[in-house]
């Protein structure tokens, strides 16, 4: 499964022109911004070092750490300035590590133009986790993240087969499962297919909210509140939770 973490690249020597933002790193805001960007704009210049990585910093800096739109030189009336220019850092990330060969790194940069284009672009965003899966196919969260996309676009066919290519790819570990048994629940006339993926996911306990789903669907579809009740008692463990979940099943009887 990928996991969204900044390149681990190591980099041996690293000259003064980056000292600084190295000794800021995880700071946030408009300080960080600011030293990564000096330190490419040294790199740029000809100093040693590994100029993808830091574009691919500032990327997520944007992106998660919370610099202003003024320090960006971004447009703060744009609601989505934030996700537009963490993707063009990462998309000048991306140029070097594709120059390099360097699939892990192609892949992850990818997969997070996609997360960062999701609220301003879809079809930019669905090219971007496309491509991310080619280069890295076990990436169970791209699977997920093009099918939400394909979803909003009411394109049900393809969402379906994504959802099911991530959950399958994430070998029941972690949301991608979750994800897919959302999307069931809503698309799916009966539970047939839930009861399936419920069982095939991992963890002891399962996820709360993927019982919560199969048991709302249980209940509303099948309606068999024996069923459900009996799965709730099982497969949650916290008492307040498990009596939150037999409320609200409940309710729709």
């Amino acid at each position: 499964m990928l996991v969204t973490h900044v390149i681990a690249i190591c980099i041996s020597g690293v000259a003064s022109g980056c000292d600084r933002a190295d000794k800021l790193k995880g700071v946030g805001g408009d300080v960080e911004f600011r030293a990564l960007r000096d330190c490419v704009e040294w790199l740029e210049e000809g100093g040693e070092g590994d100029l993808g990585l830091r574009y691919y910093n500032l990327g997520d800096n944007v992106r998660k750490q919370n610099p202003s739109p003024e320090a960006v030189g971004a447009d703060k009336l744009d609601p989505h300035w934030r996700g537009k220019a963490a993707a063009e850092y990462y998309k000048k990330a991306l140029t070097i590590f594709q120059r390099n060969s360097a699939n892990y790194a192609i892949g992850v940069t990818f997969h997070n133009i996609g997360v960062a284009l999701t609220n301003s672009s879809r079809s930019d965003a669905i090219s971007a986790f496309l491509n991310a899966v080619r280069h890295l196919p076990d990436q169970a969260e791209s699977y997920a993240n093009v099918a939400g996309l394909y979803a909003k676009n009411d394109n049900f066919i393809k969402a379906a087969k994504y959802y099911k290519e991530g959950f399958e790819r994430s070998n029941g570990v972690g949301q991608p499962g979750v994800l897919y048994l959302r999307f069931l629940n809503e698309r799916r006339k009966n539970c047939k297919e839930v009861r399936k993926v419920h069982s095939a996911l991992k963890g002891d306990p399962k996820p709360v909210e993927a019982t919560e789903l199969l048991c709302d669907c249980l209940v509303k579809k099948d309606n068999d509140i024996g069923t459900a009740v009996e799965i709730v008692e099982k497969t949650v463990e916290n008492d307040e939770k498990k009596a939150d979940i037999l409320f609200n099943l409940a309710t729709h009887l």
